[in-house]
Formats: C-alpha cells, structure tokens, sequence
C-alpha cells in the first residue's frame, strides 16, 4: 500500500503549508511507545545529549522513537514532498501541561536561533535555493494525546509560508518562546537556565492573521495522528488553561543531504543558535542515500 499525496493534497500543501492530519500510530503502537515518554517527562528533560534540560533531540538517546517516523505512513508521504533521500536532524518533544500558556506566532526556515536573538543557521541550502521558495525542511507533529482546542492545538495561518514576516527584539522573558520556557524551566526546576535567559534578548515575529487578512485553522487531531507542515508558515499554539490534561506530542525535523545541518560545525564552532553543544548529534537517514557527503550521520 501506498501513501504518496494525491495531486489535490499536494496543491493543499503548496498553497496552504500543511499536510491534513493523518494516522500513524493505532492503540496499540501508542500503549508501546509511551513508557518512554515518560521516562523523559519524569526525568524533567534532562538530557544526556545536551547535559541540560531540554525538549530536543531524544530520538538520538531512545532510538525506539525513530519507530514513529520509519514507516510508509510517514515516509511516502514525506517523499511526495522532498524526494527520495531524507534525513531526521532534530526533534523536539511537546509537553503542554493544565495551566501553560499559548505559543504565539512564529515561523522559521533555516533555525538560526531567533527565540533567543541569535542568528546562527542550523540548515544551510545549496546556493541556487531560494529559502522561502524551494522547500528543504518540512516537520512531522505526531500527537501522544488527543489534541483539542481546549488543551493546546495547534494553529496554521495558511498561505503564510512564502514570505518572511518582520520581527522586534525584545527581552527574552516577554518573548513567545521565553513564555513557554518559563513554564517549561519552572516544571523541570532549572532555576540556573531561567536566570541565564532572563538577561537576553529574542527576535519576535510581526503578525497578525486579522490585520493581514489571513485565516486561522485550528488543528485537532486523536492521539496516533500526524500532521505535516513547513515550518515557514505561521503557526503557534493555543492555551491548556481551562482543562486537567497535558497535551503531549512530538516533531521530527526532515531535510535532504543536499542541505548542511549545523554548517558551523565544520569550522569548530560546536555551539548552536540555542546554546546547545552538538558535539553528540548527528543526523539520522530516513530513507534513501546521501551522495553529498555534508552530514555526519548516527546511522
């Protein structure tokens, strides 16, 4: 059986930047899967990756994660969209607990470290790639729990994705992303990183859907279910204020080996744009080959 995108999904994507929510993993697969993520939650993300507490990368420590992208679910999909060879570079875990606050409007396209006013790239395209026309990155969001309006979904501003929208500098702790550490910080109880981000700045993006005459699309999904999107769209997340139930998920980062992952690295530099040492990352082929030898891979 085959999951390659029909035409009319293909143009939903290109015209809107997302993938209509789709099942990866049934009842079963998910009573598996979940004990790890419990293990991470209850281990307040401390990662032995990073040696500090985060949400990225854990696929790189419990490869039983990778299960929920190797399959034809996901890759045929993924192939409709960047071809035939396909790497994960990064993942990040998506804990929404009762009481965390929405995640505002962002986008990204090369991961350079806007959140915290850095603009160091993650990604390097080939030269002839125009960053918000040619697509090289596109993100899986697999969903641990049901995701409800209520609990924190995801929102898309569809048609967002082919233009760079402006953005102001302001302190970090005001910032989208330094709302969310906060809540994310204080629950792991890593004091010393809040203080440190307390006296930075972060790039915050200029956007208002109604100003711009744009639609907002709430995605609610079951647990099990998958959306794909670019991360050049504007998206952000509501509240989990009025409920008592997290809402877990996570997201696999999936670019092609014509593109560098952390082209900083080859100079020394092995800091990136989020003050995490990627000395143990490598990148993880999906499916296909690498002829382009740019990527340091774990498999």
């Amino acid at each position: 059986m085959t999951y390659e995108l029909s035409p009319a999904e293909l143009e939903h994507f290109s015209s809107r930047g997302y993938v209509q929510p789709f099942d990866v993993l049934d009842d079963e697969e998910l009573v598996r899967i979940r004990p790890t993520f419990e293990k991470i939650l209850s281990n307040d993300l401390k990662s032995p990756i990073y040696d500090r507490t985060t949400h990225r990368d854990w696929h790189l420590y419990y490869k039983n994660l990778l299960t929920m992208v190797y399959r034809a679910q996901v890759i045929d999909r993924l192939k409709s969209l960047l071809g035939e060879n396909l790497l994960v570079w990064r993942s990040s875990i998506f804990h929404k607990a009762p009481g965390d606050g929405r995640l505002a409007w962002h986008q990204s396209s090369l991961f350079a470290g806007e959140e915290y006013g850095i603009f160091k790239p993650a990604l390097l395209p080939p030269e002839e790639y125009e960053v918000y026309t040619d697509l090289f990155n596109v993100s899986v969001w697999i969903a641990l729990d049901d995701v409800t309006e209520a609990n924190g979904a995801m929102e898309f501003a569809p048609g967002t994705h082919y233009r760079q929208f402006p953005v102001r500098r302001v302190p970090f702790a005001d910032s989208v992303f330094g709302k969310v550490a906060k809540d994310t910080f204080t629950r792991a109880g890593d004091t010393a990183r809040l203080a440190e981000l307390a006296e930075r700045f972060a790039c915050e993006t200029i956007f208002d859907p109604e100003a711009e005459g744009v639609e907002v699309v709430p995605i609610t999904m079951n647990a099990g279910q998958a959306v794909i999107f670019t991360d050049r769209v504007m998206h952000g997340s509501l509240p989990n204020v009025t409920t008592d139930e997290r809402r877990l998920a996570i997201n696999f980062r999936v670019t092609i080996p014509q593109v560098e992952v952390y082209p900083h690295r080859k100079d020394g530099d092995f800091v990136d744009g989020n003050d995490h040492s990627i000395e143990k990352h490598a990148c993880v082929m999906l499916n296909g080959e690498d002829r382009f030898g740019k990527n340091i891979y774990f498999n």
